[in-house]
C-alpha cells in the first residue's frame, strides 16, 4: 500500500515527516519540498490552491 501527501503547509509537512518515521513500518520512498521543480512534476495533479499560488511566485 502507498500512500501520497502534497501539502502547501510546512508545519503539517514537517509533521507528517516525523509522525511516519515514528510509524515503524512505514518508509518514505520519495519526498521533495519543491514538486514543481523535481522530477515528480511530470505526474502532478495542480489543485485550484497550487495554480493560485504558484502565479504569484510562492515556490513549495
Amino acid at each position: 500500500m502507498s500512500l501520497k501527501i502534497k501539502t502547501d503547509n510546512d508545519l503539517f509537512f514537517n509533521w507528517s515527516l516525523e509522525e511516519i518515521d515514528n510509524f515503524n513500518s512505514a518508509k518514505i520512498i520519495y519526498q521533495t519540498t519543491d514538486l514543481h521543480n523535481s522530477d515528480k512534476n511530470n505526474t502532478n495533479i495542480p489543485t485550484g490552491y497550487e495554480i493560485k499560488w504558484s502565479s504569484k511566485g510562492k515556490k513549495h
